[in-house]
């Protein structure tokens, strides 16, 4: 049996009673069952929401809204609104789900409805959870993050001097591996960090045959850490290690999927971006997309929603680069508006939850060189303004970049910029 939809084609996905305008990123067939990957417009353009839609919700339409634009923002306040909250409280129901959506209409999909067009009925699998990094995110990191400027931290204190300890909302007794070890085990494995290249690729290197898996080596370390801690903690904290990282792994891999064009246009350098162009030429073959004909006419939205993810072959690269460059990043940042909220927010995240604060921060940023003949580094020279700063921390905490909306530092200790 053909397919109804085609790959890139614009539909409605009715889920928990709401319509959204989609887009279909990848067809799975399996004799005459086709499996639909669906991408929802709008709240998050770049990110491909996993939804399973059930026996009792769920129609996949041809067509699309039409009070809608082309990125799924209504003309109309309220159904604008209702959209937004409903994602906001379906946040945890989207959270483990997988899109399974299929044509078959005998196997748990009710009967096929035709309101003018032919619709697709939905299956679902509850609890099942989507566990590679390279994977479609499954919801917006828009829902996760939510910066309240102002807010004191309770009380808590830090401890700079800890390179390697804890997030604030574990008990400061707890000292783990974050990030120092972390780092340790790429510089032995990979040798990607040195005084003379910091976090650059090695041209001689054979990265592009390794797979850098951050999320895995995160497991490997705290397991292992866990181990060590067993004899000394409670059962309970080794119940609040585990679910914190859990969730620090999933912000991760979300972080890397909504940011992707950031590897695309700062954060790789010219031999990785023609390795990444290679991979996308292989990836339109297999899947029968459009390919681009130049690598600097690349769309990178319309990839990223076909499926095509540059960070999974770059991972822990990028996520070290977008901490060091975080400071350093002024108005001219490729991103404006919630993208560069999100990413202030993001980058404020990911400090506390791996605990690198101010103190490392200024440690990786020694690792950045400025651009010359001979080095050719990733970080554009407009970025490195400033780095001689970072080295002495006080001027660092004085000069912080950013500011809130009354132009006051931002003190990182004192945000709560993650809700779940």
């Amino acid at each position: 049996m053909d397919s109804l939809f085609n790959i890139g084609e614009k539909c409605i996905c009715i889920h928990n009673s709401i319509r959204y305008n989609a887009t279909i990123s990848s067809i799975n067939t399996k004799g005459i069952t086709h499996f639909y990957k669906v991408h929802f417009a709008g709240f998050n353009k770049r990110t491909d929401i996993a939804v399973e839609v059930g026996k009792e919700n769920g129609i996949l339409e041809k067509g699309t809204i039409d009070n809608t634009n082309d990125c799924g923002a209504s003309s109309q306040d309220p159904v604008a609104r209702q959209d937004s909250k409903t994602r906001k409280r379906n946040a945890d129901t989207l959270k483990n789900e997988n899109a399974t959506i299929t044509n078959n209409e005998q196997v748990y999909a009710g009967t096929m409805a035709t309101t003018g067009s032919k619709k697709s009925a939905l299956s679902v699998e509850n609890n099942k959870q989507m566990t590679m990094i390279d994977t479609n995110c499954e919801e917006s990191i828009a829902k996760k993050i939510r910066v309240e400027e102002g807010r004191e931290n309770q009380g808590e204190t830090y401890d700079r001097s800890l390179v390697s300890a804890v997030s604030s909302d574990l008990p400061d007794s707890l000292n783990l591996f974050l990030p120092l070890s972390l780092i340790e085990i790429y510089t032995k494995d990979y040798d990607m960090l040195n005084e003379k290249r910091g976090v650059c690729v090695q041209s001689k290197s054979s990265i592009y045959d390794k797979k850098y898996d951050l999320i895995e080596r995160i497991d490997h370390v705290l397991n292992m850490t866990v181990c060590d801690l067993k004899n000394k903690k409670s059962e309970c904290d080794m119940k609040a290690i585990k679910s914190h990282y859990n969730n620090l792994k999933d912000f991760i891999k979300e972080f890397f999927e909504y940011f992707e064009v950031i590897a695309w246009r700062v954060l790789l350098n010219k031999e990785e971006l023609e390795f990444c162009h290679q991979k996308l030429l292989e990836f339109c073959t297999e899947n029968r997309v459009k390919k681009p004909e130049f690598i600097d006419t690349i769309d990178y939205e319309y990839y990223g929603n076909q499926g095509f993810r540059v960070a999974s072959h770059f991972n822990m690269i990028i996520l070290v680069r977008m901490l060091v460059i975080f400071p350093y990043v002024q108005k001219d940042f490729p991103f404006s508006g919630r993208s560069k909220k999100i990413y202030k927010s993001g980058m404020l995240r990911l400090i506390q939850s791996l605990d690198l604060a101010a103190h490392s921060v200024q440690m990786w940023a020694s690792y950045a060189p400025a651009k010359t003949s001979e080095n050719p580094s990733w970080i554009p020279e407009k970025y490195v303004q400033g780095a001689e700063e970072l080295k002495d921390l006080e001027i660092f905490e004085k000069n912080r970049l950013w500011k809130d909306e009354n132009g006051q530092p931002i003190d990182i200790q004192t945000l709560s910029v993650f809700t779940s």
